[in-house]
């Protein structure tokens, strides 16, 4: 409100300061059009940041740290899968009750707006694993508030929850889904980078959303770990059909985004050797290259990746992303130079 930049909002500057897109410039690109009360609670706002009454239009609930995937770029914070390997290796591990005690207050709460909310935005943890957000489902489904719009952060790894099909049972009866999917890599890749990822479910929910013409788009998080296979992502999204290259069009499809990764900081992209930042970059560019003489098109599609690669380097942080994928690795029985050798090749 007072139009200074706020600490909290560190994440979204760092990847608006790439040329990348945020959360935080999507909400202020749609907040407005999208919410007839904007202007006016605004006016009502007070210096404090206090608002006397509030009609909750838009709800953005993280009901738990509930997740069946353990992640590498995550932590305990933001799954609960994390909590054993967090301890193995000594990691701070935070307290889970909170989520727990809040999660019970806010279905109360969203009961008490379910009249007047008008966009509903799921995240986690994982959503589609949670009571809660079946709750919700049923809460508007019985009240018969179709016409709400209904957004979600998952990793897809399953579309089912107890004895329920998101697609058939709820999400084809609402006029507005969006779903952002996380994807970092592409088959054995994705099991490793995204452990609890089982590639050939995964590959079957996203056709089927591909095919159910869903409003799907993908966040790609990236990071020392995947950076070399961005390409094989792009590949993907148009061997199943969710990205269409058109000639005609004057800028990447927005079928998906990259968060560069800044913390933990010795997964940045920025603090890999020269070498392997020179490779990264002949590899996509070449890549680049080829898909734009292929499909006849002049956008491009890592310039973020690119900015972030150029980023001034800090070697001693390489040393560590190297001592903890290693630690990993063996706590997991998984293997960087067999699963991403192009990464390893760097690691001598």
């Amino acid at each position: 409100m007072t139009e200074k930049g706020d600490a909290r909002c560190e994440i979204c500057y760092r990847n608006e300061a790439v040329g990348g897109g945020s959360f935080r410039t999507n909400v202020e690109n749609n907040m407005v059009k999208s919410f007839s009360r904007v202007g006016e609670v605004i006016q009502s706002t007070q210096a404090d940041g206090s608002c006397e009454e509030v009609n909750l239009e838009y709800w953005d609930f993280r009901f738990s740290n509930y997740c069946n995937f353990k992640c590498r770029t995550c932590n305990p914070s933001y799954s609960t899968s994390w909590l054993e390997d967090a301890k193995a290796m000594g990691q701070y591990i935070p307290d889970q009750g909170g989520w727990k005690n809040n999660s019970e207050g806010r279905v109360k709460l969203i009961e008490s707006y379910a009249d007047k909310v008008k966009e509903i935005y799921f995240a986690g943890g994982e959503p589609l694993i949670m009571e809660e957000h079946l709750k919700v489902l049923n809460l508007l489904k019985d009240k018969k508030r179709f016409d709400v719009k209904l957004r979600y952060n998952s990793n897809l790894s399953t579309l089912n929850f107890k004895g329920n099909d998101f697609v058939n049972d709820f999400w084809k009866q609402f006029k507005d889904v969006v779903i952002s999917g996380s994807l970092d890599a592409v088959g054995e890749k994705s099991e490793y980078i995204r452990s609890g990822t089982n590639w050939t479910q995964l590959d079957r929910n996203i056709r089927r959303l591909v095919d159910g013409k869903f409003n799907l788009n993908f966040n790609i998080t990236v990071s020392s770990l995947n950076v070399f296979y961005l390409d094989e992502i792009v590949e993907y999204f148009i061997s199943v059909g969710h990205i269409k290259p058109n000639k005609h069009e004057p800028h990447r499809s927005y079928g998906f985004i990259y968060n560069v990764v800044h913390f933990p900081e010795f997964y940045r992209v920025e603090h890999m050797p020269d070498a392997a930042k020179k490779f990264c970059y002949n590899k996509l560019k070449t890549y680049e290259e080829s898909f734009q003489k292929r499909f006849e098109v002049k956008y491009t599609l890592f310039d973020e990746v690119f900015n972030a690669l150029n980023a001034k380097s800090n070697p001693a942080m390489f040393e560590d992303f190297k001592l903890y994928t290693i630690q990993l690795d063996k706590l997991r029985a998984e293997s960087v130079s067999k699963t991403l050798p192009e990464l390893s090749q760097f690691f001598d």
